[in-house]
């Protein structure tokens, strides 16, 4: 459902443009987490689009955040919207 030029802003990420990028910078996420979640919770639609606020979480694999945090489950809540036109997400 993206359009070929969308564009994912992601505060973390940074910005993706088109879906080859934008699919890299999720593969990236499910290599080094690959239990990775994003779960919606509640949506809010207009007339250009839907908000949504979910929840990600995965389990630490590596000690990136030290070594007390491997093997322990994370969860971090946040909050999209998506700019839809022509039935294609185009800006997120």
């Amino acid at each position: 459902y993206l359009a070929p030029d969308c564009v994912l802003e992601d505060i973390v990420g940074g910005t993706h443009t088109g879906w080859a990028d934008i699919r890299a910078f999720f593969a990236d996420g499910l290599g080094r987490w690959p239990d990775l979640k994003l779960i919606p919770e509640k949506f809010w639609v207009s007339e250009d689009g839907v908000a949504l606020t979910w929840m990600m979480s995965a389990t630490q694999r590596n000690a990136d955040f030290g070594p007390e945090a491997v093997g322990k489950v994370w969860r971090s809540p946040g909050m999209s919207y998506l700019v839809i036109r022509n039935g294609m997400v185009v800006h997120e």
